[in-house]
């Protein structure tokens, strides 16, 4: 991102998942590609984690975009957690999705 971001008011925070929950910080834009294995099964509980702390750490106008592999069933908690979302792109392997304003 910071390659292809150009604009001087852009801010970058790399952090670790477990990391979030201790900050006090908002941010405008989350990007993820959460994992869905655990070892050679899949499992979208982790995913679904990111989600919701992902909800909690954004500004009220904050965006979520997700990349996710095409078959994972991520929009039911994205639409728990936030007033809307769309699939902007999306081909036979995956798809992203931007959700904003969260509940």
């Amino acid at each position: 991102a910071k390659l292809n971001v150009k604009n001087s008011k852009a801010i970058f925070n790399w952090m670790h998942f477990s990391e979030t929950t201790n900050s006090d910080k908002k941010y405008d834009a989350a990007i993820c590609n959460p994992p869905f294995h655990i070892g050679s099964e899949t499992d979208i509980s982790l995913g679904k984690s990111f989600i919701n702390t992902i909800s909690k750490i954004l500004k009220k106008n904050g965006q979520l975009w997700l990349v996710a592999n095409i078959h994972l069933p991520y929009e039911n908690v994205i639409d728990d957690l936030f007033h809307k979302h769309e699939t902007i792109g999306k081909n036979k392997f995956f798809k992203i999705i931007v959700a904003g304003n969260t509940k």
